[in-house]
């Protein structure tokens, strides 16, 4: 069984959702496929030697929805949501969950993933070495705060929400040590930085991140 961790960066009731294409090759419905996926990446038996406790809690992945694939005969896109915490320490668990024992059945691909985001405002300098050539190494240390909330309203209206929230709801002092390497040309480059973004709630909490994209100076 994959384990919960107390030191998850979220709180136990969040979820993220993962679509998975699935091609049925047998006599089973597409409900059936759909919850041996929930099963194994989550709890790791069959369902009905899970524990009621456990079901109760959320613990066990869940099917949210099964849509035909239009034109595609026998393929589906198969939305389950698992807590977030069942990923936690890191980035070996969370690819676990995602794709760990169904990566070696057939006809199982992951075609989109949504995690749930907390509102996060880091605030700090960052240290570059080096004054010549595209690329310079750079670290970088921040300060701030994360709140965490959830909404079903639309983003912008959400966004709006979880500002409002941060005085009064769920919010944590941040702090992110970091380091990473950037090239440009121009006033468009790339970047690749790593570090642990931590804050504080009965003790330090970690969050590993690790980011590559574009990015621009003015």
């Amino acid at each position: 069984m994959n384990p919960v961790h107390g030191a998850a960066a979220t709180p136990p009731t969040e979820r993220f959702t993962v679509t998975y294409r699935v091609t049925v090759s047998d006599q089973r419905s597409i409900r059936q496929h759909a919850q041996d996926i929930a099963l194994e990446q989550s709890v790791e038996i069959p369902g009905d030697c899970v524990p009621v406790a456990i079901q109760e809690q959320g613990i066990v992945g869940q099917v949210e929805s099964t849509t035909p694939v239009p034109e595609m005969q026998d393929q589906f896109d198969v939305r389950l949501s698992y807590r977030c915490d069942l990923a936690a320490p890191g980035l070996p668990q969370f690819l676990n969950v995602l794709y760990g024992n169904i990566s070696i059945k057939r006809g199982i691909k992951i075609i989109h993933l949504d995690l749930p985001g907390p509102l996060t405002g880091l605030f700090g300098p960052k240290f570059q070495a080096g004054s010549s050539g595209p690329f310079r190494a750079f670290i970088t240390g921040k300060v701030g705060f994360i709140n965490f909330s959830t909404t079903t309203q639309n983003p912008p209206a959400g966004f709006v929400g979880s500002v409002n929230d941060v005085t009064t709801g769920n919010t944590h002092v941040a702090f992110y040590p970091g380091a990473g390497i950037e090239g440009f040309w121009g006033p468009f480059g790339v970047r690749l930085d790593a570090g642990d973004e931590i804050y504080l709630s009965n003790g330090a909490r970690n969050n590993i991140k690790v980011e590559f994209g574009p990015t621009f100076r003015f």
